[in-house]
């Protein structure tokens, strides 16, 4: 893979990275399809307030596929987030975002959402409690490909 990118403050309120780059991927079984395209990615930080912020992403690469007769899958995902600083101590977040799975060498696309809600709270410099919920929902043009997911994670974190 051979990329290249940049990253800037756009204004004061205001950065972004954009990068560009060729993938090929050659796999020395002749069971598994060789994969190569254009990958790039794209995230926008947009600083609302001093205790708000909006982020825009977009992006396409390739993955290793698991699936038999598959060597990798051409993901494209688009999504927005939003951090909020409730206080010094307690923050919200919340991502949203869409995605489309292109697998090489069968005949399967996927596609889908995923959302998520999420809380940290500060209780010292070292010790962060973390809450998240998050959802999925992937349709496939495979029979029994399909899901619906519902998350809950709850996490203690400590950091020096």
């Amino acid at each position: 893979e051979l990329v290249v990118g940049v990253a800037s403050e756009i204004t004061n309120l205001i950065s972004g990275e954009a990068s560009i780059g060729y993938f090929d991927q050659n796999y020395r079984s002749s069971l598994l399809k060789d994969v190569s395209g254009v990958s790039y990615s794209v995230a926008l930080e947009w600083e609302v307030t001093q205790m708000t912020s909006l982020r825009l992403t977009a992006s396409q690469n390739v993955v290793d596929s698991t699936t038999a007769g598959s060597g990798g899958i051409l993901y494209s995902n688009v999504g927005f987030g939003v951090d909020h600083e409730l206080t010094p101590e307690a923050h919200l977040k919340f991502d949203f975002g869409y995605y489309n799975g292109t697998y090489k060498g069968i005949d399967r696309d996927d596609e889908g959402i995923r959302v998520s809600l999420g809380a940290d709270y500060r209780l010292s410099r070292f010790v962060h409690l973390d809450l998240l919920y998050s959802f999925e929902d992937r349709d496939s043009n495979v029979a029994g490909q399909d899901f619906t997911r519902n998350q809950v994670t709850f996490g203690v974190r400590l950091q020096y």
